[in-house]
């Protein structure tokens, strides 16, 4: 007879699962009153009629069938899209919360929802099934815990439970409860078996999943629901911190591929980062949870009433999606789908600005691809960062953007813009002379103008900061990280669809060496500028011992090798047109010096305190001209009180090329050194003419007798200058 009424049970619980109340999106909850007016979709749950303890007195509802839904609908006060919050737990007697109850509550979230509370007398709180009369009662893959006297005084005649690894029991879980048949997912039976006091079920069967509407499987975290075409769906991430999408999940040894994100399944309100595996095919704004800011701190702690998510990954075997400095965009990478918070201190210890550039390249950005920030005190600042939008964007479909976000555009012609919302409280900033066009372009929103180049945009990354010429199409280095004492600098760099040589280092905010730019954990000994770099400015390198500079070098800033007191040796040649002011100052073991032939102008005092350096080599047929300061250096050029070189240096000798030392000795500065010396005469009185000697035997700097530097041993004999004194080479 037992067996005759299980029987029908099952059907009726099929024919429960196979109807239409289970073909919507979300999972319901099949129970009588008074359950039902807690658990809709979009409803807050902490409301009046909840926190009532009269609304919960009298016998328990639970009669008949009972499905408990794995998660349900809610939404946050202060968000404008839904949480999924998981249900994990089946509350056990004396709970004082209510049939659908939020534990561990955080900023206004829940980490995880639990079914309790059942009927109160007395004071007395009782199990979530405290008294049930239950045919069949569905627990779902969820579940993770059932709480002491849960099923205090109840009977359940058939159990289905979901979850492949058995939930954990508390002590008398089930108390005096009356239970009769056990049904457990396939191949768990054993599990059950010998898990701690599951043995009270008379008998215990296989084939849950046969009942479930979806089945649910959890990896790192995060919860997946499996459909009948045999992918996944990510349906939350609330356990996560560092969420990373693996390519499939598995349920009973069967593989699933994700292949999406369900709909607000990403609390950002916990998550940092989220890395999209190489399934995944569907991503939107809608997925993730919004933001929140409110200023009632009494009630929600001001450290937590943050956003933490900032960064989306991709995995480069992914199809549809790529990534650039922590933002979504497509695989051609031409469109942004969606950026996060603007991470803060990108390269730790360089700021606390919060600055994002959408790469060159990109021409659409997508609907609501900026969160949506909201802020109930007004008078709180939410900086979410300022976004760098590039000439390329052509198009910025409607955004729903409130605060948080600032824009910064760079080009001269606005962009088309479908709209970002009559509340936008964002501030947009234009090319200098541009303002009138944008407002005319885009209404009433807070436009204002920048001084700031427009084709000049700066890119924060792991490791460097940049700036991005848009119209040379070409890099300048402003900040770099390694742990090498022998450091050769990148001369090519590559952020989204912009791509392309590192010209300048330092020409927008100088490269410094001290306190927090390009950190080394090791003494930084030798540096090596690459080919390529036209321009250098750099600041603090006091511990160098070797530079080497590049043939493509044409300037020197100022103060760029200044209190290098180990600096002896600084190889210069090819293209150096100008060494600004200071910018070798107090190299105190420089020696020996050769600057190229096209340097044309020295700065003020460029080798001030160079107290060693014994012997200058000009190729430069006409003197340079001495500048007085950076700014300043076209303008007033031969400044009788500037001096390039400070005594003692100005004692060194100062060679210069044939047939210029009248013009080195009549020259303002120059002609203040005491002995000028053409290449091909000896400032040595007493040398005895011109020496023979064996190539192989002196590795030196060759001239010839017209002053040009020969690179390497000559190859072809003749008369040559060495050291100032004229050598045949046979």
């Amino acid at each position: 007879m037992k067996q005759a009424t299980f029987t029908t049970n099952i059907i009726c619980i099929y024919l429960l699962l196979t109807s239409n109340a289970f073909s919507q999106n979300y999972w319901e909850t099949i129970i009588p009153e008074p359950w039902t007016k807690f658990v809709q979709p979009n409803y807050r749950f902490l409301n009046q009629y909840f926190d009532n303890a009269n609304n919960r007195t009298g016998s328990t509802p639970f009669t008949g069938n009972v499905v408990v839904p794995p998660y349900v609908i809610e939404r946050v006060e202060g968000d404008d899209s839904d949480a999924i919050m998981m249900i994990t737990k089946i509350s056990g007697g004396f709970h004082g919360g209510g049939w659908i109850v939020k534990v561990n509550r955080r900023s206004g979230y829940s980490e995880q929802l639990e079914v309790g509370g059942g009927p109160n007398t007395n004071d007395n709180f009782y199990g979530a099934f405290y008294n049930a009369d239950i045919d069949t009662l569905r627990l779902p893959q969820s579940i993770k815990e059932i709480g002491s006297l849960a099923f205090e005084n109840g009977k359940v005649k058939v159990l289905i439970c979901g979850s492949i690894t058995p939930p954990k029991l508390s002590l008398n879980a089930f108390g005096d409860a009356d239970m009769h048949v056990l049904i457990v997912p396939t191949g768990c039976m054993k599990a059950y078996q010998e898990a701690e006091y599951w043995n009270v079920f008379k008998e215990i069967k296989e084939g849950a999943e046969k009942y479930m509407y979806a089945q649910l499987t959890e990896k790192d975290g995060a919860w997946y629901q499996l459909a009948e075409d045999e992918t996944a769906t990510m349906i939350n991430s609330d356990d996560a911190y560092n969420l990373v999408i693996p390519n499939e999940v598995s349920f009973n040894n069967k593989y699933y591929p994700v292949t999406t994100l369900g709909p607000a399944s990403i609390n950002r309100y916990k998550l940092k980062s989220i890395t999209l595996g190489t399934n995944i095919k569907h991503f939107a704004p809608s997925h993730i949870q919004t933001s929140h800011f409110r200023s009632d701190s009494y009630s929600w702690e001001t450290s937590k009433n943050t956003v933490k998510f900032q960064e989306i990954h991709v995995s480069p075997d992914n199809s549809v999606y790529s990534e650039v400095n922590g933002g979504l965009y497509t695989k051609d990478g031409t469109a942004l789908i969606y950026l996060p918070y603007v991470c803060e201190n990108v390269i730790s210890g360089l700021s606390s600005e919060r600055y994002y550039t959408i790469p060159d390249g990109v021409t659409t950005i997508k609907k609501n691809a900026f969160p949506k920030y909201f802020a109930y005190n007004y008078s709180r600042s939410v900086n979410a960062g300022i976004v760098a939008i590039p000439p390329s964007v052509t198009r910025i479909e409607e955004q729903d953007v409130m605060y948080g976000f600032h824009f910064k555009f760079t080009s001269e012609t606005p962009p088309e813009i479908a709209g970002f919302g009559s509340s936008c409280m964002s501030a947009f900033y234009v090319p200098e002379g541009c303002l009138y066009t944008y407002l005319d372009k885009y209404g009433s929103l807070k436009v204002y103008e920048s001084s700031d180049k427009p084709n000049i945009i700066k890119l924060y990354t792991s490791d460097k900061v940049l700036y991005w010429n848009s119209s040379e199409k070409c890099y300048d280095l402003n900040y770099f990280v390694t742990d090498q004492s022998d450091v050769l600098l990148p001369s090519f760099a590559s952020y989204g669809l912009m791509k392309g040589d590192i010209k300048t280092v330092g020409k927008y905010g100088y490269l410094k060496y001290t306190n927090f730019s390009l950190r080394t954990s090791n003494t930084l000994r030798s540096l090596t500028i690459p080919e390529g770099v036209e321009e250098i400015y750099l600041e603090g390198f006091n511990t160098l011992q070797t530079a080497i500079l590049p043939n493509t070098l044409k300037v020197i800033g100022p103060y760029c090798f200044r209190g290098s007191k180990y600096l002896e040796n600084v190889e210069i040649k090819g293209d150096l047109e100008i060494i600004h002011n200071y910018a070798f100052a107090e190299c105190e073991k420089m020696k020996e010096i050769a600057l190229p032939a096209k340097l044309t102008h020295i700065g003020n005092d460029a080798f001030d305190g160079c107290t060693a350096l014994s012997t200058i080599r000009m190729e430069a047929s006409i003197p340079p001209s001495i500048f007085h300061s950076f700014n300043d250096w076209g303008e007033y050029p031969n400044v009788p009180y500037s001096f390039v070189f400070s005594y003692p240096a100005k004692e060194a000798t100062l060679y210069v090329p044939a047939n210029s030392k009248n013009l080195y000795s009549e020259y303002p500065v120059w002609k203040e050194f005491g002995r000028i010396v053409p290449v091909g005469e000896s400032d040595n009185p007493d040398a005895a003419g011109i020496s023979t000697i064996n190539i192989q035997e002196v590795d030196d700097v060759y001239y010839t007798l017209d002053g040009r530097k020969i690179e390497g041993k000559p190859t072809t004999k003749g008369i040559y200058v060495l050291n100032g004194c004229k050598v045949v080479v046979k």
